[in-house]
């Protein structure tokens, strides 16, 4: 169970909205008016598994984010002002109707770092560091009892490529990424990837091949495993954008682009 928990992790591990640089400027210009707008995931026993959606702006900036995981429905409303993210308002749509909640967040902006206040609970804070548009940590914290829910933290090389992501009981470390841009999926942490989305900000410049996990297990002992994706699986569109992730074993991942 584990091991197939593991697994959906790391397949759903990124996102990424930029497109590949190119030396010619009037290319590169062309390159970067797609943006990533669907992702689908579905197997051969169960159909589609899991979708994802985002809506964009004049501006070409995220305004609906829908991601379905089967179980649930989450959307994100992304409110503007000057140009800048001012409001979320969360929807969250479950299979049993009394545990649906819409939850509301100021965003406040300030250098490198967003916080997001959730006005219902105004003293649960969650925060997002970033560098150069890459997250560098995600964390959420009720302030009144000094709990802290999740503290992610997230470790690039100079490249801007994934080696280490740290999210608590498991720590994964990442090497040998592909030729092309980082895949565009739901991940790591499923709602904080939603506002990932959000605020247009990646996980990493490239997409990592191999995965090396280290985790406790329920006896205590530490244990680590190996896991590698073929690049053969992978399949690209002229301009490098992941647009199929063929698992081999069942399962795919489809991704859709568009031109703003």
């Amino acid at each position: 169970m584990k091991r197939t928990f593991i697994l959906l992790v790391i397949l759903n591990s990124f996102l990424n909205f930029s497109c590949s640089e190119q030396d010619d400027e009037s290319e590169k210009e062309n390159l970067e008016t797609f943006f990533y707008s669907k992702s689908t995931k579905t197997s051969d026993f169960l159909g589609v598994v899991s979708s994802q959606e985002v809506l964009y702006n004049s501006n070409k900036k995220p305004t609906k984010v829908v991601t379905n995981r089967g179980y649930e429905i989450v959307t994100l409303d992304i409110s503007y002002s000057e140009g800048q993210v001012s409001k979320i308002t969360k929807f969250i749509d479950v299979e049993d109707d009394i545990y649906d909640k819409v939850e509301n967040y100021e965003v406040i902006l300030e250098n490198n770092l967003i916080t997001l206040i959730n006005s219902d609970r105004t003293d649960t804070i969650t925060e997002i560091r970033s560098t150069n548009g890459y997250v560098d940590s995600f964390k959420v914290s009720r302030v009144s009892v000094f709990r802290i829910f999740e503290d992610d933290r997230f470790v690039r090389d100079s490249e801007n490529n994934i080696i280490s992501f740290d999210g608590g009981p498991l720590f994964f470390e990442y090497s040998n990424h592909d030729k092309g841009n980082n895949m565009p999926s739901p991940g790591l942490r499923d709602f904080s990837n939603d506002f990932f989305i959000a605020f247009n900000l990646k996980t990493s410049n490239k997409f990592p091949l191999n995965t090396k996990v280290t985790f406790e297990d329920q006896a205590g002992n530490i244990v680590t495993e190996q896991y590698n994706i073929n690049s053969a699986h992978l399949f690209y569109d002229a301009h490098n954008n992941i647009l199929k992730y063929d698992s081999g074993a069942g399962s795919r991942y489809e991704f859709e682009y568009i031109k703003l």
